[in-house]
């Protein structure tokens, strides 16, 4: 399967998922800054730099509609490569649960969680997630948290 430059966001809050998503575009004007200055100071003749991430952020309000949008893309074979999710998000299943569904459809989905709740401690998240592709950050967070997070698991 190819690896795209597909984001999820789910949080049940329009005003976060905003948020989420300019932090996200700061990373894609990061990644342009990033690109460029790597084509001034490498660029060979004929040789292709990395082009800008330019990330496509979807988004989805509860757990059941963001499995059925990955059942979706991964079915259609543009994955997303990277889940941000809340905790809470009633009257739904929580982002834990959906994550865990996410990753019955596509086992190596990065995730970031970002929540203002201790209901799973980063052992039990670590335990449930096996540690790979995952981070946990409470809110309020750092923009530059996130931007690094989402750029260094795109290059992998």
């Amino acid at each position: 399967m190819k690896k795209t430059n597909r984001i999820l966001i789910i949080d049940d809050n329009e005003h976060v998922r905003d948020i989420l998503k300019s932090i996200v575009n700061q990373a894609n004007t990061k990644s342009e800054k990033v690109a460029m200055l790597k084509k001034s100071l490498f660029d060979k003749e004929g040789e292709q730099q990395p082009a800008p991430m330019d990330f496509r952020i979807d988004e989805a309000s509860q757990g059941s509609d963001a499995i059925e949008m990955a059942k979706q893309a991964f079915n259609e074979g543009d994955p997303y490569f990277l889940v941000i999710s809340d905790v809470r998000m009633p009257p739904g299943i929580d982002g834990i649960e959906t994550i865990m569904g996410i990753r019955k459809v596509d086992p190596g989905i990065a995730v970031l969680i970002i929540t203002a709740y201790s209901d799973y401690s980063e052992g039990e998240l670590l335990a449930k997630f096996n540690g790979n592709g995952f981070l946990l950050l409470m809110k309020p967070f750092d923009d530059e948290d996130i931007i690094n997070f989402v750029l260094s698991i795109r290059e992998e």
